[in-house]
């Protein structure tokens, strides 16, 4: 994974413009500064930590198509990360459907003070706006068959794994891992509620302890593959394989505070809550 800094050389024009314009209230030429922070990564970090990009994002959803995915989710985690430090307790959405306060806000912020684990948050958001799928082939017997499959089912992610040699699984270990963040993350009352939304002609859905189970085992594994090192990850898998269900309130404060019931318009899904 590229350094933070990396990815902030490289911004859309368009991002860049929706900075400038919350940021740079009191002035007019947005264009000249536009051209003076392209190429300075530093100071494009301190912007998004602007208080005022989250009320532009807040007043202008209008102007949030011109936003890029992955800044606004990194705006909004960053902004979480803000709020969680004046709180002293997060929600927790247990089986049964109820909520209960735990008092762990100074745990999550100090995860959130991993500037690359944000960024990984923000990315594995980002790969949800377009999820992906295809077909492939399998023989019982004499006989082949053909299986279509997401990457947003679980179960046909599982399927695929077993067909796969163990040198080529990393992608689908690490998916699996992203998986069970998001839909408890983004969606943990519908994962609660109604898990059949997000089950296949294959099964019936999974619970929220099989996700919760699940995924730090998925993320250990993705660890352990020499892919995870060459992509400068391996650490990053590590520490949310140990801290599953942490990393899962700021994406859980970010869904039901900024999102709302529109969540699902950011992402490819058909139907949820």
């Amino acid at each position: 994974m590229r350094q933070v800094n990396d990815r902030l050389s490289y911004l859309p024009d368009s991002d860049l413009s929706f900075l400038v314009q919350a940021v740079a209230t009191q002035r007019t030429d947005h264009v000249h500064i536009k051209e003076i922070i392209r190429d300075k990564p530093d100071l494009i970090d301190i912007m998004l930590d602007d208080p005022q990009v989250v009320t532009k994002i807040k007043e202008k959803q209008e102007m949030l198509l011109q936003l890029s995915p992955y800044i606004f989710f990194t705006v909004l985690l960053r902004q979480v990360k803000r709020e969680l430090r004046d709180s002293t307790f997060t929600l927790e959405l247990l089986e049964t459907a109820e909520e209960i306060p735990v008092f762990d806000s100074p745990e999550v912020v100090r995860l959130l003070e991993n500037d690359l684990l944000l960024d990984y948050l923000a990315e594995l958001l980002t790969t949800f706006t377009r999820t992906y799928g295809g077909a492939f082939y399998y023989r019982v017997g004499n006989r082949w068959y053909r299986r279509r499959f997401s990457d947003l089912d679980m179960d046909d992610l599982l399927s695929l794994l077993e067909l796969l040699e163990p040198e080529n699984r990393f992608p689908i270990y690490k998916r699996l891992g992203d998986l069970s963040l998001f839909l408890t993350g983004i969606f943990p009352a519908a994962v609660v509620r109604r898990p059949e939304i997000y089950a296949s002609r294959h099964s019936h859905g999974h619970r929220l302890e099989e996700y919760l189970e699940l995924g730090p085992q998925f993320y250990l594994k993705a660890a352990a593959c020499p892919e995870a090192q060459r992509e400068h990850i391996q650490g990053i898998l590590q520490v949310l394989s140990s801290n599953f269900a942490m990393a899962r309130k700021p994406l859980n404060v970010l869904a039901q505070k900024y999102m709302g019931s529109n969540r699902c318009r950011w992402f490819s899904l058909e139907s949820g809550s």
